[in-house]
């Protein structure tokens, strides 16, 4: 069984988002990497190649810096769901348990005092997000728990 503390993801196979057509016809689990190489989110696949032709977080993913898609092939496919689920758990990325959004995604610009910026990357960073990622997930958690 795989490790999760074990896996080193700057030793994977990786490549561009838009490159994703050369993505192997194998089983295995994906990483959607942004430009900083932190985690956004983690999927499993029976044939990675194929998982990618219509994948439903890409718009979402666009919609971030440079994503690279890193991928660790998983020769029994019985196996995904238990791999994936504590991938999950040690990587905790961003887009994994937030709502799919189906449309494209409408990039914004906010402004905020460089102490606030400084605490807010801090965070992000404690929890392996991108900033971005840290405030559409605060943002999306907060609406959700009060628009229920």
């Amino acid at each position: 069984m795989i490790k999760p503390e074990k896996i080193n993801l700057t030793t994977l196979p990786t490549l561009h988002l838009r490159d994703k057509e050369k993505l192997p016809e194998k089983s295995g689990i994906y990483f959607a990497l942004d430009s900083l190489g932190i985690v956004q989110y983690i999927g499993k696949a029976n044939n990675l190649k194929n998982r990618w032709n219509n994948h439903h977080r890409e718009n979402q993913l666009k919609g971030l810096n440079d994503i690279k898609i890193a991928y660790l092939e998983v020769s029994d496919p019985s196996l995904l769901t238990e791999i994936e689920k504590s991938l999950i758990n040690r990587f905790k990325p961003g887009l994994n348990g937030t709502i799919v959004v189906n449309k494209k995604t409408i990039r914004i610009n906010i402004s905020m005092t460089v102490e606030f910026y400084e605490k807010l990357k801090k965070y992000a960073e404690e929890n392996e997000r991108s900033i971005s990622a840290q405030i559409r997930y605060s943002v999306e958690k907060e609406i959700h728990s009060t628009h229920k």
